[in-house]
């Protein structure tokens, strides 16, 4: 980040036009996200530049160099290693292969008893449910007899409640036996 760049934008924050001031924030934010700060680092530094603080920057500053320059050397350690490594030798290789090949053969076989057992339980299921339907059918059809023996019952029942309480009929008597029923007139 160019800090005389930064400085012109921010003496542009104090212009009397807000919109010129507004973006001028927001430029100015911008710019310090690109260089990794924001606007509380910024004030840090400043109040660390007024307080004496330079030192304590300054060795902030060589701490992260140092780190840095240490994963630098690292990582030129590992690089070479992996360039001079040897590739892995055919026997090794082959190995591999052959490890591959039997855990692709091994999940082939467990998808095909998986499909396998899925498909024997859609079977199954559609046999019950086929089962099911014949059973309804015929639950159907007994109730529908139950219904119609309890009202043969019923009717059964009022008949013998009616012979039982009828006298016995002597054709051409009344009630009560002592005139002919030819006395009686109909309408």
């Amino acid at each position: 980040m160019d800090p005389r760049k930064f400085g012109k934008i921010l003496s542009l924050a104090a212009s009397d036009n807000e919109a010129e001031a507004l973006r001028a924030l927001q430029v100015a934010k911008r710019m310090l996200d690109g260089a990794g700060l924001d606007f509380v680092d910024l004030a840090h530094l400043a109040t660390a530049t007024e307080a004496g603080g330079e030192a304590e920057l300054v060795a902030e500053l060589q701490e992260s160099l140092a780190r840095i320059r240490r994963e630098n050397r690292l990582l030129k350690v590992e690089n070479r290693r992996l360039r001079t490594a040897t590739p892995a030798t055919a026997p090794e290789c082959d190995r591999d292969v052959a490890d591959v090949k039997l855990k692709l053969a091994a999940e082939r076989s467990a998808r095909a008893r998986a499909e396998a057992e899925r498909l024997a339980v859609a079977e199954e299921a559609a046999r019950l449910a086929a089962d099911i339907r014949q059973l309804t059918a015929a639950c159907s059809h007994l109730k529908c007899e139950l219904e119609r023996s309890e009202h043969e019952r019923y009717r059964l029942v009022a008949e013998a409640r009616r012979d039982a309480f009828a006298p016995a009929k002597r054709p051409g008597l009344c009630k009560s036996a002592r005139t002919p029923m030819s006395q009686y007139r109909l309408f």
